[in-house]
């Protein structure tokens, strides 16, 4: 298990990790070489040979967008930097998957900043290829509404992304009770169904189960009550 980043108590951003085994039970530190700046709210996805860490905030009293990241190999104790040219805006909070050829980056926040000083929702993403450390961009036509705690679950064909909260699902923090399919074959969107859909929600929590997708709990807008209900979505 392989665990990198995050904050400390006093919400300082960190840099370091630690590589477990459960066999052996015991941890050992990553190396600090080449590996990238200290980070919170960053996604962290394994591609089977090595874990891939980008984006983040690094700025415990005013967030602060990162637009880069590296790759870790575990065999090697080696980091990577990887490229950051096509790399999508700067974000933190945003949601990454494993394709089994790319790492897919959607939504998040601090895609800049508005008139009041406040995060810019973001509503896009991109495509990294780590053997050719390329990155591709992914249409917006069709893609969901700007959001942050949404999920973002790989089916084997399809990205799904759903719920989350952000002011295209009404009001100023509105919570969202839709989503939709990402197809990186096509480069094309489709809206999920929105048949039998549960309450809006967002920091719930979703996995792929053979043939569905599976959505548990979360909170409703403001956080104000959590939710102890799902269902299963069949794309």
């Amino acid at each position: 298990m392989l665990i990198w980043g995050g904050q400390n108590a006093d919400r300082a951003p960190i840099q370091g990790g630690g590589a477990y085994d459960p066999i052996a039970r015991t941890w050992r530190a990553l190396s600090s070489v080449d590996a990238p700046t200290p980070r919170r709210y960053h996604s962290a996805v394994w591609t089977g040979t090595e874990m891939v860490i980008w984006g983040g905030d690094d700025n415990p009293e005013r967030f602060h967008s990162l637009g880069n990241g590296a790759r870790y190999d575990p065999v090697k104790d080696k980091w990577t930097p990887m490229s950051q040219t096509g790399a999508p805006p700067a974000r933190y909070a945003h949601t990454a998957t494993w394709t089994g050829r790319e790492m897919v980056v959607w939504g998040g926040a601090g895609c800049g900043m508005d008139a009041v000083g406040s995060p810019i929702y973001c509503g896009d993403g991109a495509r990294y290829n780590p053997i050719t450390d390329t990155w591709s961009a992914m249409t917006s036509a069709g893609s969901p509404t700007p959001r942050v705690g949404h999920t973002l679950v790989w089916s084997g064909r399809h990205v799904l992304i759903w719920g989350g909260a952000g002011p295209g699902c009404g009001g100023s923090s509105g919570h969202c009770a839709n989503g939709a399919n990402y197809d990186p074959a096509t480069d094309s969107w489709q809206p999920s169904t929105s048949v039998g859909v549960p309450a809006a929600r967002a920091s719930h929590v979703a996995i792929w189960a053979d043939d569905r997708m599976i959505v548990w709990g979360g909170v409703t807008e403001h956080e104000q009550f959590p939710l102890g209900d799902g269902a299963e979505y069949f794309p």
